[in-house]
């Protein structure tokens, strides 16, 4: 049994407790460093620039935190080319270097933009106009 000077049943009973607690914590520290590693674990690319057809603008985000944008130029089976925005230079990147891939969406027209604008204001001054002249019948 409980080996010492006393030799009590308290004291026993103290032993066995501080023996399994140290257990219950070794056990859950280990859980968290397993969980914690497997956190820390790289995350899958879930879009490859081999499921974008060749041209399309793209936005390449990758493991030490840059993000680039331009068009896909080429691919093969361990990388591909990126043709860079702005500077229009090439740029040769693995696949084992990127994050995350998305296709970047056309912007919208300003024209578009400015007519939408000018068709609201438009809107909004007949609105007010006409609420004046409502209003200048009934005083």
């Amino acid at each position: 049994m409980c080996h010492g000077s006393s030799g009590s049943i308290e004291t026993c009973l103290s032993v066995r407790t501080a023996r399994t607690m140290r257990r219950v914590l070794v056990g859950l520290l280990a859980a968290v460093l397993l969980v914690v590693q497997s956190a820390e674990a790289r995350p899958q690319v879930t879009m490859r620039p081999r499921d974008f057809p060749i041209g399309v603008p793209i936005q390449v985000q990758m493991i030490d935190g840059r993000v680039l944008q331009g068009k896909l130029a080429s691919r093969s089976g361990a990388s591909f080319e990126l043709l860079e925005s702005g500077s229009g230079n090439a740029t040769k990147i693995e696949y084992t270097d990127i994050n995350k891939v998305t296709k970047i969406a056309a912007p919208p027209r300003k024209k578009r933009e400015s007519i939408g604008t000018a068709i609201m204001v438009g809107v909004f001054l007949a609105a007010i106009g006409i609420a004046a002249a409502i209003a200048g019948k009934i005083y």
